[in-house]
């Protein structure tokens, strides 16, 4: 009975769903419908005692399949995310995909102190298992049989929101007809939501569930940076893969209880795994869509593609969305009319000459009246004040968010308008309709715009194209910017590139747009045109002013309903634009645009309402102030005849150069526009073009082979050999006959050589027999195939034959087997026993002709196969008796230089597609087998390869290059001669200096001094360079007719190299410190602290001169008395302790023994061995900043990151409670390096092309290298050397240099074949080695800093980048594995790579080690700043001895001063 029972409850149970499945109007989920989430059997999460929630690893009965993996945990984490890798605590304010495999119902900032709880559990309840199963079973036509074993379950049930919240204030008012009591209740806003998992151990499936009004909100509180929570996002994803939900990141995730796949509004479910390579998750396929179908397009259907702001209204044959008063857009995306918003971008391009990579545009809007500040970072010094002319980059955001006069929209409000095709079952036929989606009003006309979207639009969705002519320069720029819609951060993103030449423009010069209008004119259906001429004037100073004038051509594309109403008499819009401001900060490199922008109408008629009419084909009319004029449309040009008349033809934009076609794609041009199609071997949109992975590109391990399997390289095992945990070794399989171990398309043979019975892959299929890949599945080449051996049977594939070891095209008559288009050239029978089955066996009891095997020699050692021997005389294998032998004639294989490389030092090991083998390849420029290489000899009568100032002149026994008089190298390569060693080669006011153009030294002018037209050296006169003027300076006439450079009010110095505030004297301020009084200076004019007799000190801070030395009890009880220098002595505090050695304390410990590591938005911290509890995690994440490189302060126990979007290096405490600008204003800063020792910190700056300096302690700083740099990156300081060490990615000439730490004695100290890419540095102090990083010879490499030589530590590596160094390993980023890479000091033996936590963004860069204490090295600055004054930095020089070098920020009179040792 009881049976029965439950058989009629699992049948009318499976009814009530299909039913449900079926009905058009299904009722919403209510939270009575979720599973069950309590009981006895469920869990909650837990929270910390601070009430934050603490996520939960639950170890499955039934493992999650989940894409391609198995999984036998999940973790249940508070933020809206179920993790398979590991716990993810924290709430990481990112835009999907994250870095690990997660199910995420709704990603979002919960917070369950106010409100909610988590529950969880794993249950085979027999109710859920059948309602689960049942739902699954027929949404896909393939899970008929699928009965899920457990299913997994996590509800959150009313949760609230960070911080501490569960309600925004909102109140709603009861109100009583008798006495209109009013009453106020607060609205609770919480969420509620349910995963459950169903699995069967193959096979898993999700289903999420949304009850009715169960999300009610979609971003927690503001972020303290500033940036707002991301929007709630839903989905999937798992390396490299991602499926979200609709409205995922968007203000419609809050519809997603409203929206279904499975036709009940609030159900989604999906086949989360298995999930085949190139496809992604799949969506129930036996389901009619019924929620849209049979509809009319009215609110009851489509008001949830409405804003959450906007209203939604009925009309007669649709409806429209409308936003609420207080809000601006196009119903679909609705923005407050008085909140600011942002646009973000990247803007790159070439432009006169100078290639700019990718560069950050950020623009802040203030919606209230229209304002924009546009701001371009880091842009390059050359063409800087030159960028001042591209004004319209933040004129096309005015144009977005101008403010509207007269019900006139502005861009934003157009570029969200799409139709979308709806489907309507009207009278048994299908109707399409289309609809636009906003109502606009216009004195006494009403137009109505319907739509009804299947997919979220939102506004800023555009392309746009302006193009700036200069007639009297004849330059000619365009600018071509695509606008991406809101980010989950409601961030309008762009993308911009920039092609041309604009005026060249002096650094000093400003450029004033004025007030000015703008017309746009709606040329067509979603194209909009804008044509103007315009003047701007630019100024300098002393009065300086000329104007420049320019033609603009725009054009706004956009998707716009063709079925849409539109009165001609709103083509046209006046944009006007006043109040504007450009400036360009060249210290910094920023250029900054501000202007208010009003948009209004015309006013008076459009005169292309007629004007039009006389346009001819390909053209469109665009209003020229009070007429019109025709021009040509995008992708025409125009012609002219004899007659003067003109018509517009197609521009062939293949030929005339200005297509958008990669240099890997093959341009095609179209009526009035162009295609790009990517080239063989390549893949992409045309645009963009990417290599299509090869096995050229991929490294295999030793035994493994490369095939083209599914469009991938992929390394698979040599035949014989079998994957195992350490690659591949040789096959341990069992024989097939016992086991039934054969791949599905492999056949079991018996092999009479090993005597057991083996698998090989049927014909059609390659492999060892035991993994097998259909041949349609591998790239095939023109080249000829390999052949297919195996137990000494060989085939090739139909149309080759197997001869000489290799497959040559069949020519004529040989004995063979026909086996499915494959042919065996044997001399034996071979019986099929029971061909084409899986278990199959094959008998292959015969002697086969073949060879004797050829040995495998490395130097003197030669190996020869199992059953043979090496015959030093005859150098040949010989068989030895006892075993059988097969082989009897000369053929065999070497061992491959993969397994031992014998390759010439100048010769690569390398794989070749078309044997199927690793060769020795010699490097270019030089010849030979690979074995033996020697430079290519190419007389330069036949080919000419001498350098420009080299020329080919006939030696014996040919033609060589000979350097040009004045040019040193070998014929092939000349640089000058270097003019000078030293300043004392020089004439009278010159100075030896290192020249970039010539790549030599050249003696040159001091500062101060220009070359008259007598090549002589003279004082300079800052009229004609008003760079010579100190930047608190200006340039002034002289009593002697000439100008010269003079401090500004407030500053005194020379004018030139000084300018210092004016000293305000201790006898106005009475500032002087105890033991000191205050005293005239003679010297410096003014009045100045000074130490009274008995003391020393700077007159603010004085010390007993009493030495140490004579009395020692002066000193703490923990200090010990040390000589400074020049017969000084000082108390300094031992090790451990701190202070200023008359009072000492104990230092307090750092934590130690642990990774920190930069990911562009994060720096995480890593322990050296991570676990499943102790992964490591972020300490520091900043959603704006890009962040690069990474040093220590080791005895200060803080950290330094250069962060290259904000221009600056942040100052770190280990754990990231800390974290502070500690250096502002810097460009590019891509290398850190600290001398803990002296307190300093160095850095590159790829942005100024610097090598620069500043103080730990007083932050003062200076620039040590600012010429012959290309692009600095990595560095590294040796305190105890007192050297400095730099890497300079230059393409052309990459090398390392070096300095003293003040800047002196540079040289190069590494170039050539081990330099190619260097990225990142650092100090090996176990074996007092600088290593490096590089990414063109994919290399670790060190080299000991006195003999030179390198040793190569770690190689056939992806893309380095980062490096640090242990005292036992080595541990460097990869761009390619996304990974901390390990390697052993001792051996060189890679380790387990470690992973990163999630909660970065892009790239690994940086790394450093956290030690338990300092190196133990001294130098002459490590006390008492080397006595430098507070204005100096104590530099060591490299000797020995010190610099007190001026800092380039000094606020008093300075003057470097050098000690020797």
């Amino acid at each position: 009975m009881a049976r029965g029972a439950t058989r009629w409850s699992v049948l009318l149970g499976s009814l009530a769903l299909v039913l449900a499945l079926i009905a058009p109007f299904t009722l919403a989920l209510s939270k009575r419908d979720l599973y069950q989430y309590t009981g006895p059997d469920f869990n909650t999460l837990e929270t910390d005692k601070n009430g934050m929630l603490i996520s939960a690893e639950a170890i499955l009965k039934t493992p999650i399949v989940f894409y391609d993996k198995i999984y036998n945990s999940i973790f249940i984490n508070g933020n809206g995310v179920l993790s398979f890798a590991r716990a993810m605590q924290r709430f990481f304010n990112i835009a999907f995909p994250l870095d690990d495999p997660v199910v995420s119902p709704l990603y979002t900032h919960v917070d369950t102190r106010a409100s909610g709880t988590i529950y969880w559990s794993e249950t085979d309840s027999p109710d859920v298992l059948a309602r689960a199963g049942g739902l699954v079973r027929s949404a896909f036509k393939d899970a008929n049989n699928f009965v899920p074993t457990h299913v997994f379950l996590a509800t959150w049930m009313d949760v609230g929101y960070y911080n501490e919240r569960n309600d925004k204030a909102s109140e709603y008012i009861i109100r009583f007809s008798e006495n209109m009591y009013n009453a106020h209740r607060i609205v609770f806003q919480v969420n509620t939501y349910q995963v459950a998992i169903s699995s069967n151990g193959t096979h898993s499936f999700v289903e999420l569930l949304y009850p009715e009004n169960g999300i009610q909100w979609i971003q927690g509180e503001s972020h303290p940076n500033g940036l707002p929570d991301a929007k709630a996002q839903a989905g999937f994803m798992s390396e490299g893969k991602m499926y979200t939900l609709r409205g995922s990141g968007t203000d419609q995730i809050q519809n997603v209880d409203k929206w279904s796949n499975v036709n009940r509004p609030g159900q989604w479910l999906f086949q989360v795994g298995p999930i085949d390579e190139g496809e992604n998750i799949k969506t129930p396929d036996n389901i009619e869509d019924t929620m849209t179908m049979h509809q009319a397009a009215s609110c009851r259907t489509g008001a949830t593609t409405c804003h959450s702001k906007a209203t939604c209204i009925d009309y007669e044959i649709g409806f429209c969305c409308d936003c609420k008063q207080g809000y601006f857009g196009n119903g679909k995306s609705c923005q407050p009319n008085d909140v600011p918003l942002r646009v973000i971008g990247r803007i790159s391009g070439t432009m006169n000459g100078v290639e700019f990579p990718s560069r950050d545009l950020q623009c802040y809007v203030q919606t209230k009246d229209g304002r924009t500040y546009t701001a371009l970072s880091r842009v390059p010094e050359e063409i800087g004040a030159s960028f001042q002319l591209l004004g319209n980059l933040g004129g096309v955001i005015a144009w977005l968010f101008a403010k509207p006069v007269s019900d006139t929209e502005n861009g934003y409000e157009l570029t969200g308008k799409k139709h979308t095709d709806i489907y309507m079952n009207w009278n048994f036929r299908l109707l399409t309709l289309y609809f636009t989606n906003c109502c606009r009003r216009k004195a006494g006309l009403q137009l109505h715009r319907y739509s009804y979207e299947r997919v979220s639009r939102v506004g800023g969705l555009f392309n746009h194209t302006a193009e700036l002519n200069f007639p009297l320069s004849g330059d000619k720029v365009t600018i071509r910017s695509n606008y991406l819609g809101l980010d989950v951060f409601g961030q309008l993103k762009m993308e911009a590139e920039i092609t041309g030449s604009v005026p060249h423009l002096e650094r000093d010069t400003r450029v004033d747009y004025g007030d000015y209008d703008e017309l746009y004119t709606r040329a067509q259906p979603g194209v909009i045109r804008s044509q103007s001429e315009r003047t701007c004037k630019l100024l300098r100073g002393g009065g300086d002013e000329r104007e420049i004038n320019f033609k603009l051509d725009q054009i706004i594309s956009y998707q716009e309903c063709p079925y849409a109403i539109f009165d001609p008499e709103d083509d046209t819009t006046r944009l006007k634009f006043f109040r504007g401001v450009t400036a360009y900060e060249s210290t910094e490199g920023i250029i900054r645009f501000a202007v208010n922008t009003k948009i209004a109408p015309l006013e008076e008629e459009d005169p292309c309402i007629q004007g039009r009419q006389t346009c001819g084909d390909h053209s469109s009319c665009v209003v020229d102030g009070d007429s019109f004029r025709c021009v040509c449309n995008a992708g025409y040009q125009y012609l002219y005849e004899e007659d003067g008349s003109a018509i517009c033809v197609d521009v062939n934009e293949c030929t005339a150069g200005n297509h958008m076609c990669s240099p890997d794609a093959q341009c095609i041009n179209q009526e009035g526009s162009h295609m790009c199609q990517c080239r063989a071997g390549f893949t992409g949109d045309g645009r963009v073009c990417e290599r299509l992975p090869s096995c050229e590109d991929t490294r295999c391990g030793n035994y493994e082979q490369c095939a083209i399997i599914g469009n991938v390289p992929t390394c698979i095992c040599m035949p014989g050999f079998e994957e195992a945990e350490q690659g591949c070794s040789l096959s341990q399989h069992a024989p097939c006959n016992e086991e039934d171990n054969c791949s599905p398309y492999g056949l079991c043979i018996s092999d009479g050589n090993k005597k057991k019975h083996v698998c090989v892959c049927m014909p059609g299929y390659v492999g060892d027999g035991y993994t097998c890949y259909s041949e349609s599945d591998v790239t095939t080449t023109d080249e000829p195939p390999q052949p297919q051996c195996v137990v000494g049977v060989c085939w090739c594939p139909s149309g080759w034959e197997f001869r000489n070891r290799a497959c040559v095209r069949q020519e004529g008559e040989y004995t063979t087997i026909d086996y499915r288009d494959y042919q065996y050239l044997i001399t034996c029978e071979i019986t099929i026993v029971n061909s084409l089955r899986r278990t199959s066996f094959v008998d292959a009891s015969c002697v086969l002709v073949s060879a004797h095997p050829l040995p495998g020699c490395f130097d003197d050692v030669c190996i020869c196969p199992l059953g043979y021997d090496y015959d030093h005389l005859e150098r040949i294998c010989v068989p030895l008796p006892g075993y059988r032998h097969d082989t009897m004639g000369p053929s065999g294989s070497k061992l491959s230089c993969n397994v031992v490389n014998r390759c010439h030092p100048y010769a690569q090991c390398i794989y070749v597609t078309s044997t199927g083998d690793y060769e020795c390849r010699c490097n270019p420029g030089y010849e030979g087998d690979g074995m033996e290489c020697t430079k290519t000899e190419v007389s330069c009568l036949e080919v000419d390869i001498c350098d420009l100032n080299a020329s080919c002149q006939y030696e014996e026994p040919m033609a060589r290059c000979v350097c040009n008089p004045g040019y040193m190298g070998d014929g092939t390569t000349c640089s000058r001669i270097d003019e000078c060693n030293d300043n004392s080669e020089c004439e009278k006011n010159e100075q030896c200096t290192y020249h970039p153009m010539s790549s030599r030294y050249e003696c040159t002018c001091k500062p101060g001094f220009s070359m008259d037209m007598d090549d002589q050296c003279v004082l300079s006169d800052c009229s004609t360079n008003l760079s010579q003027c100190h930047v608190n300076a200006q340039c002034v006439s002289s009593s002697d007719g000439g100008n010269k450079c003079v401090c500004i009010s407030g500053y005194h110095g020379d004018g030139m190299r000084q300018c210092v505030e004016d000293h305000i004297g201790c006898n106005v301020l009475n500032n002087c410190g105890r033991n000191a009084v205050c005293a005239y200076n003679q010297t410096t004019t003014n009045f100045a602290c000074i130490c009274q007799p008995g003391y020393y000190g700077n007159g603010f801070t004085c010390r007993p001169q009493s030495s140490c030395r004579d009395d020692p009890n002066i000193c703490s009880s923990e200090a010990k008395c040390v000589s400074t220098g020049e017969n000084q002595f000082s108390c300094i505090c031992n090790d451990g302790y701190i202070g200023d050695g008359i009072n000492c304390k104990r230092r307090p410990r750092h934590d130690s023994n642990f990774l920190l590591v930069n990911q562009g938005m994060a720096t995480h911290r890593i322990p050296f061995m991570p676990t499943r509890h102790n992964p490591g995690n972020p300490i520091y994440i900043a959603y704006t900043q890009m962040a690069i490189a990474l040093d220590i302060d080791c005895l200060g126990g803080k950290a330094y990151s250069s962060d290259i979007t904000g221009n600056r290096i942040v100052e770190l405490s280990y754990n990231g409670s800390i974290a502070e600008t500690f250096i502002p204003k810097v460009s590019s800063p891509e290398g850190l390096s600290v001398d803990w020792v002296s307190r300093n910190i160095f850095w590159t700056d790829s942005g100024k092309t610097t090598v620069e300096v500043a103080s730990l302690v007083t932050k003062k700083r200076k620039v040590l290298v600012s010429d012959g740099l290309v692009n600095p990156r990595g560095i590294a300081v040796h305190p105890y050397r007192g050297k400095i060490f730099w890497s300079d990615w230059n393409r052309a000439s990459p090398k390392l240099e070096w300095a003293n730490e003040d800047g002196t004695d540079r040289a190069i100290f590494l170039q050539g074949d081990y330099v190619k890419l260097p990225n990142s540095l650092t100090i090996d102090w176990a074996t007092d080695e600088l290593c490096w990083a590089d990414a063109g010879t994919f290399t670790i490499s060190c080299i000991e800093i006195d003999s030179r030589r390198v040793t190569v530590v770690a190689n056939e590596l992806t893309y380095p980048f980062g490096l640090a160094i242990s005292q036992n390993h080595y541990y460097w980023t990869d761009w390619k594995t996304h990974k901390i890479e390990v390697g052993m000091k001792t051996n060189g033996e890679r380790r387990t790579p470690l992973s990163v936590p999630p909660g970065g963004s892009g790239k690994l860069y940086g790394i450093v080690v956290v030690p338990e204490s300092c190196p133990r090295v001294t130098n002459v600055c490590q006390y008492d700043n080397g006595r430098c004054n507070k204005n100096q930095l104590c530099l060591p020089d490299g000797q020995g001895g010190r610099t007190c070098a001026c800092a380039d920020d000094a606020t008093g009179p300075c003057t470097d001063s050098r000690y020797l040792s």
